[in-house]
């Protein structure tokens, strides 16, 4: 594991290729490992976020709702399950954003579950070792998402709480947008390994972590990045090994809840 110390935050950044192109980073504040941690406090603010990238997804202080980042814009789905644009003050302990540029783009037929939508988008992942940002666009037929309430100090590992605490939502016919991305495996301390999607309707009135779907008519946008900054914040780990995050990564970000 690797610690920052100090009283200065310390910027980690890694090239997984070659940079190609100006834009091609995705920048990060903090750790899904901090996270995990129960790390829910950061100096970051809305504000700073938005000048690192336009798409993205994240949570804020106190572990106070869902984060979508879309368009520039950054909303906040608490466990009312309504998207507020969130203030430029408001402080963020974990996010990760990129400025997309759709590289490649594909159809999103209906019927397809969480599964299938991320098998047909790992045929168009053409270096697995890069990070993707995925934007999709289109109507769902069914969609699982969750938020978790705010937190108090001292704060509890995320796992203690996601299971018990969270909010899910059932929503049906939901037209709207998906963003996220998919880091690779050897990544696994710093994000979630694998797809991880944040879902916010069109009409701006639900939103939330996705934990479960079927899609119906969609278009997906995928933007590789070969290059990952990552500001940690002081004391805050970089991971464990890749199996070990894996595990309590899946036992947060994939939760079972009852519906709401």
């Amino acid at each position: 594991m690797m610690r920052a110390r100090g009283l200065f935050p310390l910027l980690l950044v890694l090239l997984l290729a070659a940079p190609a192109r100006a834009d091609d980073e995705v920048w990060q504040y903090s750790t899904i490992a901090a996270l995990l941690a129960g790390t829910y406090q950061g100096a970051l603010t809305v504000g700073e976020l938005k000048t690192h990238g336009d798409l993205g997804l994240g949570t804020y202080n106190g572990l106070d709702g869902e984060m979508v980042v879309l368009d520039g814009k950054v909303w906040q789905v608490r466990t009312d399950g309504r998207p507020r644009e969130a203030a430029e003050g408001v402080g963020v302990p974990f996010a990760a954003v990129i400025r997309f540029v759709a590289r490649s783009t594909l159809e999103v037929p209906a019927g397809l579950d969480m599964a299938g939508l991320t098998a047909l988008l790992e045929t168009r992942v053409e270096d697995s070792t890069l990070i993707q940002a995925v934007r999709i666009d289109g109507r769902f037929a069914r969609l699982k998402v969750r938020s978790v309430p705010v937190q108090t100090p001292p704060y509890r590992p995320l796992t203690d709480i996601v299971p018990k605490e969270q909010t899910v939502f059932d929503l049906t016919e939901a037209a709207g947008t998906l963003v996220g991305f998919r880091f690779p495996p050897d990544l696994a301390g710093a994000n979630v390994a694998g797809w991880h999607l944040h879902f916010i309707a069109a009409d701006r009135r639900t939103g939330g972590h996705v934990l479960g779907l079927t899609t119906g008519p969609a278009r997906a946008a995928l933007d590789p990045a070969a290059r990952l900054t990552v500001q940690l914040l002081p004391g805050a780990r970089l991971g464990k090994d890749a199996a070990t995050e894996g595990a309590a990564v899946r036992a947060a970000e994939q939760a079972p809840g009852s519906g709401n």
